[in-house]
């Protein structure tokens, strides 16, 4: 997937392949990872976090296919270690009182 900021001069000038801020085609799908084994201790990791963060709305595409939509960009830190995302919209909230909410919901 191709990663461009959204503005309202609509270039492509700001073109940029995921590969170069580190996603790469992980983007595309969810990895579980021990906590442990990428240097974190499950101990240090708070099971809620409420922090800032500036989410900066981005214009995806896929490489193969030239549609493209819109995503959130965000990094924060959690115990002195980075954290990077990518949020892509899942269609409207049948929720309407989350309309403009910015909390995370997880499924289990």
């Amino acid at each position: 997937k191709r990663i461009r900021e959204a503005s309202s001069a609509g270039g492509d000038d700001d073109d940029r392949e995921d590969d170069a801020n580190g996603g790469g085609s992980a983007l595309a799908c969810t990895r579980v990872v021990n906590a442990s084994s990428s240097g974190l201790e499950a101990s240090h990791l708070p099971p809620e976090i409420s922090s800032p963060a500036v989410f900066r709305c981005m214009r995806v595409s896929s490489i193969d296919d030239e549609e493209e939509e819109y995503a959130y960009q965000t990094a924060v830190s959690i115990g002195g270690h980075v954290f990077k995302g990518i949020l892509y919209d899942q269609g409207p909230s049948d929720d309407n009182h989350h309309r403009y909410s910015s909390s995370l919901a997880t499924d289990t």
